[in-house]
């Protein structure tokens, strides 16, 4: 499906509507209900509604309009109330909200004029079929004691999986949430990736589209991955479809953000990294695509200024997307929470470890690896008693050879020869197979690895002698790399204490990952709400140190593989280490903040104590998606060294206390589970109920039977007390 060029988009305007008076009504009907009415509400809005970005004195409201084929616009009523029976009826100033075919007929309409803290109930009418009812409570006044409850939930695979997670928000003791916080990875963006993914007959994705998708192979199997507006809408209807998660749109307010997988996996700004660098995948359209599809099925707020005249439509000014688009924002509860919600994605530079990296390259020189290690050594942040001299002799740097010089030339010559021929044996197309082998060869060179690559493509010359002589820095394989192409040392099993040493030497020029407007944004708006007791950060990813260390195992790690420390992810905040930090010490801890996020499939509660302040982190597990232990199974599985390996049974079995005691702050890791998270905040403290379950339930659907479920719920809770001097620290709670 073609996609009209940027200046000329139309983008789905959100309708504003005033509340007035209450009225009395004579309607019966209740939460979840058809709302009577004649038709089959299902029928005629199958993704039924949802709400959004609850204030004090508003909300968004959406719904769709099944009208497959037809390219004419309608509209349709929305009524509201303040009771299930709507015999309480609230008079709207426009009433009749617009549908427009170009957006698939879906319908954002944000109401305003509302009283804080109030439960209200509505409803969509098309030619007298009345949707479902939803409900909404607004939230309460900005100097309201009263506590704050809600869901922090994450990464929802629909693709042979089901979101039995979500049946506890449908329990009477989840009745009065305040809202759920969805921390992205709402969809996923293939029809079945292979590798992580396994469709069944009941809960697969199709695209009628398939020219308008990217077509991906797997072991000889064909799959698709979204790039058309048509994919992405069917993606959203597709998951959409799911009753359960109707039934909890329907029943509370979402706050959402996107992560990755709303438009590629481990993508940044408009990039995604299915080629393992292969290819530049740049792609401005397809990013948008993603982003319009998705303000189109989520009820978000947009905040612009002129949006306050009754039945007007939002301007387009500031709907533009990638790379104009904004969904970071904060919403205030009462007393006691000041939610920001961030966006990790659409500003954050490229993994600092390229995909496409050749191991050989030295990224960092001596003399580099020598300043970093003076400046810890001044600044105390060497072990006791060591030199920067002795912290370099201890550092296993690798010797290397500058191919610049011209006693290298025959060496250079060949070696881009070599990887040019490598590159293009692995993938990539001719010319930027070549120039990948030019920028690697430009400049200093790990010499082990000059050997083992002419070596492998038959090269004549004679090795490069290594002696003490040589220079010793750190190279991509120093890092962990080991191949041309894929994800295992660059953004995955990356040694820890070489990427940290050279985090530390890039920060300096590095781009900040959320941008400097957004990062502007949250300080001023935590500022402004500094009377809340609880400063709350929304992140799609997460803070928690994932660090595994090996260095137990060593006896038993094959030839060639390091008995280190790695970071398990430096696609999350790990890969901004400096910046993490930062943040940590100048914004979270003053505050006493908590931070949730996601993405990462496995739950984590971290205590990011410190000068200055204790910031907690819950970070929590997928609601259905393939859990962390089994992710890096198959991430073990890339490496020729590991595959089939018995360590990395013998290391997963024991992941969570290896983690736990590689970083001490993580106070719960369960890295084999499904779930979701409820948190109650208020001026005593924090309390956190982890909701979890092992990972072959959602393969298999308890909708109709959820007290089957009883005995397979891990639930475990912690809280954390509020004082005049901040948070005290984590206390599992019997």
């Amino acid at each position: 499906m073609g996609m009209p060029p940027i200046g000329r988009r139309r983008f789905l305007k959100t309708v504003v509507v005033s509340a007035g008076a209450v009225t009395l009504a004579g309607s019966l009907s209740g939460c979840g209900d058809d709302g009577g009415g004649d038709g089959d509400p299902s029928g005629t809005f199958p993704q039924s509604v949802a709400s959004g970005d609850p204030r004090t004195d508003s909300i968004v409201l959406w719904t769709r309009l099944d009208r497959a084929g037809e390219t004419v616009d309608t509209t349709v009523t929305l009524e509201l109330a303040l009771d299930e029976a709507f015999s309480m009826r609230v008079e709207l100033s426009s009433p009749e909200i617009p549908v427009e075919a170009a957006h698939d007929h879906c319908v954002r309409v944000k109401v305003d004029g509302l009283e804080a803290g109030t439960r209200y109930y509505y409803r969509f009418v098309y030619e007298s079929v009345r949707s479902r009812v939803g409900r909404f409570k607004t939230a309460p006044a900005r100097d309201a004691d009263v506590p704050v409850r809600f869901a922090i939930v994450s990464c929802q695979d629909y693709v042979g999986r089901f979101y039995n997670s979500y049946l506890p928000l449908l329990d009477a003791e989840n009745d009065e949430l305040d809202f759920v916080v969805h921390l992205g990875d709402y969809i996923y963006e293939t029809t079945g990736d292979p590798s992580f993914m396994s469709a069944s007959d009941e809960r697969a994705v199709e695209f009628t589209d398939t020219e308008g998708a990217i077509a991906l192979e797997e072991d000889g199997e064909t799959f698709y991955a979204a790039r058309s507006l048509s994919n992405y809408r069917e993606l959203y209807k597709t998951y959409r479809s799911d009753p359960i998660l109707q039934r909890v749109h329907e029943r509370f307010p979402f706050i959402v953000t996107w992560d990755d997988h709303e438009f590629a996996d481990d993508s940044w700004q408009d990039v995604a990294t299915r080629s393992g660098g292969r290819e530049d995948e740049r792609d401005p359209d397809h990013r948008r695509n993603a982003e319009q599809v998705f303000l189109e099925f989520h009820p978000i707020a947009r905040d612009i200024a002129g949006e306050d005249a009754a039945g007007s439509l939002v301007g387009s000014a500031t709907e533009s997307l990638f790379p104009e688009n904004r969904i970071y924002r904060d919403l205030r509860f009462g007393r006691h929470l000041h939610l920001v919600v961030g966006d990790y994605r659409s500003y954050r530079p490229d993994h600092p470890i390229a995909e496409s990296a050749w191991p050989g390259t030295v990224v960092m020189t001596e003399a580099q690896v020598r300043a970093v290690l003076t400046t810890r050594e001044t600044e105390g942040r060497l072990p006791e008693g060591q030199t920067a001299d002795v912290a370099f002799e201890m550092g296993g740097y690798r010797p290397y050879v500058d191919l610049a010089d011209a006693a290298y030339a025959d060496y250079k010559t060949a070696l881009q020869t070599a990887l040019t021929g490598a590159y293009t044996a692995g993938g990539a197309p001719a010319e930027r197979a070549a120039t990948l082998a030019t920028e690697a060869t430009a400049g200093a060179a790990d010499a082990a690895v000059v050997n083992a690559t002419l070596t492998a493509a038959g090269v004549a010359l004679p090795p490069i002698e290594i002696t003490d002589e040589l220079p010793r820095g750190l190279s991509y394989a120093s890092l962990g790399k080991s191949g041309l192409f894929g994800s295992i040392g660059a953004r995955y099993l990356v040694v820890a204490r070489h990427y940290d040493l050279w985090a530390e030497h890039r920060a300096p020029s590095a781009p900040h990952p959320l941008g400097e407007a957004q990062l502007g944004f949250m300080r001023e708006a935590i500022d402004a709400n500094d009377d809340a007791t609880w400063t709350v950060l929304g992140s799609s990813v997460s803070f928690s140190p994932l660090i595994l260390d090996v260095t137990p195992f060593a006896a038993q790690l094959p030839e060639g593989f390091p008995a280190e420390q790695f970071y398990l992810n430096v696609d999350h905040w790990d890969g901004f280490p400096l910046e993490k930090e930062a943040l940590l010490r100048d914004v979270l801890r003053p505050r006493n903040a908590l931070v949730i996020s996601g993405d990462i499939h496995s739950a984590f509660v971290t205590d990011h104590d410190g000068e200055g302040g204790r910031a907690i982190e819950l970070t929590t597990p997928g609601i259905s998606s393939g859990n962390f232990r089994e992710l890096l199974y198959g991430s073990a599985q890339q490496l020729p060294s590991l595959a089939g390996s018995p360590v990395v049974e013998s290391v997963l079995t024991l992941l969570d206390s290896l983690m736990m005691t590689a970083r001490p702050q993580l106070k719960h890791s369960r890295t084999d589970v499904n779930g979701l998270i409820v948190a109650q905040l208020d001026a005593t403290g924090l309390e956190a109920t982890l909701m979890q379950l092992p990972p072959e339930v959602v393969r298999e659907s308890f909708y109709e039977r959820a007290e089957e479920l009883a005995p397979r719920w891990q639930i475990v809770r912690y809280r954390v007390a509020r004082t005049a001097e901040g948070n005290g620290p984590i206390e599992m709670v019997s």
